[in-house]
């Protein structure tokens, strides 16, 4: 197809990558807020479950993370699209959507959160799906997930503490 279309192929090849390029620029920003309003919010989950001491702890989390949400939003609703970028955007969209709900429920239940806790982890683990899914799309992007890491968080079984090698290979 390049040799029939020439220079029209490779010019709009060059647009197309500069068009996916600029915008995964100027996305990043929402993208890094949102894998950090999900860590915010599984930390709550895990201070809630400690007890009450905690409870101020998990409100400070709290205030922070709908700002972060607030933020990520704004950024996602300036971006420009382009054909390019309609994938990712979408995937980056019902993230904000998802993790928004999760922590809207984590807030709505304040006192008892560690008995809602199906309530929030549902909804947050579908938006930390949707964030893969949207690192997968843009180049460059990545959530971390040590079950792919290296084989050493696999769960191995366990070797008693008697156990000697025979030294036989």
């Amino acid at each position: 197809m390049d040799a029939y279309l020439g220079s029209q192929a490779t010019a709009v090849d060059h647009r197309w990558r500069e068009a996916a390029s600029i915008y995964s620029a100027a996305v990043r920003p929402a993208f890094d807020l949102l894998l950090g309003v999900a860590a915010q919010l599984s930390a709550v989950l895990i201070a809630s479950s400690a007890g009450s001491k905690t409870a101020d702890v998990a409100e400070t989390i709290l205030q922070r993370a709908r700002a972060s949400h607030g933020e990520a939003l704004e950024t996602l609703r300036s971006i420009h699209l382009t054909v390019p970028s309609r994938h990712a955007h979408g995937h980056l969209e019902r993230a904000a959507t998802l993790i928004g709900a999760a922590l809207q429920r984590a807030r709505q239940s304040n006192a008892d959160r560690a008995a809602h806790i199906d309530e929030i982890l549902s909804p947050l683990r579908l938006g930390w799906n949707e964030l893969n899914s949207a690192s997968d799309a843009l180049t460059g992007f990545c959530v971390l997930n040590l079950s792919q890491c290296c084989g050493a968080h696999e769960k191995r079984a366990r070797v008693p503490r008697n156990y000697q090698s025979t030294g036989g290979g």
